[in-house]
């Protein structure tokens, strides 16, 4: 009977974070306060079926109903009422917790290679500035029950807030902003000398200084293949390839500062310091082109190739981005 009533806990956790992740409301009473403010605890009753609600049952079967403690300052839950008010207010969580905005909260910076984080949680990318691209690392709780490779998954308050119920060696990605749902991606495995990805479709991409790094499906930037996300250009310094990536929102718009590619929208790239600049001042969005296309950028730029000519596969030789015309200089 434990592992029945053990099942219906387990899925009842997820029914919930589901419907929050929808944007539905969850109930308070399943609600669970932050690390720190109370254990929040689940009890599960055994009730007989009313014979004179449903004749056609055994008065002696029993039904698993989950209920909580029914007294809030015994466990730290906030059980609201039937009226459905939300009374748990800001120290309330779904089914982990974030850390604080701050960054002062559980789980510091960890190695996503090594993962090196405790028993029980995983190293993550995460935004510690609140801001909306990966930024730093953090070591998050592995959920309870997890999603495998390729499951559609749950993030809790933000695609970047480190914080999802993917298994071990996977983070949820292409988030879909409205309603938290992604898909569980697979991290890249060996080392950062010598990343390595099982599924040979796949491509190791380490992005925003090393904090992410995710096996990604190869692509085409001028065909925009991808059926989650956008074809980005990855590496740093030099282009090292062509994945699926997700993009940043608010997209960056091509001929203004950027960092990341992701920053910029699909089939535009972040240019390189160490190939032919495409703005004055520096880094910027810019277009992908066709190098077997004449005057592919139009009159004031020139499309010149993303990877050196005869340092990758033979379709990278037609692969360009639109530069500034060189007055060799």
């Amino acid at each position: 009977m434990s592992g029945s009533l053990d099942a219906v806990a387990r899925e009842t956790s997820w029914v919930d974070m589901a419907t929050r992740a929808r944007g539905g409301r969850l109930r308070p009473d399943r609600r669970i306060r932050r690390h720190g403010q109370g254990p929040a605890t689940t009890a599960a009753t055994l009730e007989p079926p009313s014979p004179s609600t449903d004749p056609g049952t055994d008065p002696g079967t029993a039904t698993v109903a989950t209920t909580i403690d029914p007294d809030p300052s015994a466990t730290g839950i906030d059980s609201g009422g039937d009226d459905g008010v939300d009374t748990c207010g800001e120290d309330c969580c779904l089914f982990l917790c974030p850390p604080d905005p701050d960054g002062s909260g559980d789980g510091g910076d960890c190695d996503v290679w090594s993962q090196d984080c405790p028993d029980g949680e995983k190293c993550m990318p995460w935004a510690n500035d609140g801001g909306n691209r990966w930024n730093a690392t953090r070591c998050s709780p592995l959920a309870d029950p997890d999603h495998e490779l390729g499951d559609a998954c749950a993030v809790e308050g933000s695609a970047v807030s480190g914080i999802d119920d993917c298994g071990p060696g996977m983070m949820c990605l292409f988030v879909d902003p409205a309603t938290l749902l992604g898909t569980c991606i697979a991290d890249c495995g060996g080392s950062e000398a010598n990343p390595q990805c099982d599924d040979p479709s796949t491509l190791c991409v380490i992005e925003f200084e090393g904090t992410l790094h995710q096996c990604l499906p190869a692509c085409d930037p001028l065909g925009q293949d991808c059926l989650q996300g956008g074809c980005y250009a990855f590496g740093h310094p030099n282009v090292g390839g062509f994945a699926c990536g997700v993009p940043i929102l608010p997209s960056i718009a091509d001929s203004e500062p950027c960092m990341f590619d992701w920053e910029c929208t699909p089939g535009s790239m972040c240019s390189r310091p160490e190939r032919p600049a495409a703005c004055e001042f520096g880094e910027c969005c810019t277009p992908f082109c066709d190098l077997s296309v004449p005057e592919a950028c139009g009159p004031d730029r020139v499309c010149t190739s993303v990877v050196p000519e005869g340092l990758g596969p033979p379709e990278y030789d037609t692969w360009g981005y639109c530069a500034l015309p060189w007055t060799g200089e």
